[in-house]
């Protein structure tokens, strides 16, 4: 479910990363090929971690209340979380106003 939607993912970074907008994914794959071949496919441009766990095991996962994936948090630049689980049209008009 994460990999569909990382083309439009894709073209908001493109478009608003010059700005200061950027992405962390966090991974909850367990096998560090599969992701890294996931990454690599999808031509992802921004940072990526992981604990190389999967949900249940995650501490990640655990700490930010992810409770199915993909799941996402708006974190402006103090840090603060200013929108969980945005849809990509509401991020994308969000980055259009700011």
């Amino acid at each position: 479910p994460c990999r569909q939607k990382n083309p439009a993912f894709i073209k908001i970074y493109d478009r608003y990363h010059k700005n200061g907008f950027n992405i962390i994914s966090v991974s909850l794959d367990d096998k560090k090929e599969n992701w890294l071949a996931a990454i690599k496919a999808d031509k992802l441009p921004w940072q990526h971690v992981s604990e190389l766990k999967d949900q249940p095991e995650s501490i990640n996962a655990a700490n930010y209340n992810v409770t199915s994936i993909p799941y996402n948090y708006l974190v402006d630049n103090k840090g603060m979380i200013v929108s969980k689980n945005i849809g990509l049209d509401s991020l994308f008009q969000f980055l259009k106003r700011i």
